[in-house]
């Protein structure tokens, strides 16, 4: 949403540079003008991002690790050992809520671990909760 309002803003102030006449008013209404149409190109492009986005998402449960795959461009592949788990946190926002989706995200010990699953259905996120939860405890890592 902000690159779109600032690309807006750059093409209002051309917009405006080019006009001919000296008019503060009509460059004022090609500023907000060009404001709101960068505005909304923003909001197109970054909602087309993040459908995107998470259709980029795979995950599979392995024998002994979550693995995930994500990235549009460039393809991120990891693997979070069950053993290592140490967490793992239902978090959802007001539009995911809408859409009965939430997020699972995995805590370890290490500090960069990044363990994610965004847009799993809601009803099937306590159960896959408990899973991940009950597995990491089967294998105490000794």
């Amino acid at each position: 949403m902000v690159a779109g309002a600032a690309t807006g803003l750059v093409l209002s102030v051309l917009t405006a540079l080019r006009a001919e006449d000296a008019d503060v008013v009509g460059w004022a209404v090609r500023l907000l003008l060009g404001l709101v149409a960068g505005s909304g190109l923003g909001l197109l492009y970054g909602t087309l991002r993040i459908g995107r986005r998470y259709a980029a998402w795979r995950y599979r449960f392995g024998p002994d690790a979550l693995e995930l795959e994500y990235g549009v461009w460039w393809r991120k592949s990891s693997a979070v050992p069950y053993q290592r788990i140490q967490q793992v946190e239902i978090q959802h926002g007001p539009i995911q809520r809408r859409l009965g989706l939430v997020a699972l995200s995995l805590r370890t010990a290490s500090v960069s671990t990044l363990g994610s699953l965004p847009g799993i259905a809601e009803a099937e996120a306590g159960a896959l909760r408990s899973w991940l939860l009950r597995r990491a405890g089967a294998d105490d890592g000794a």
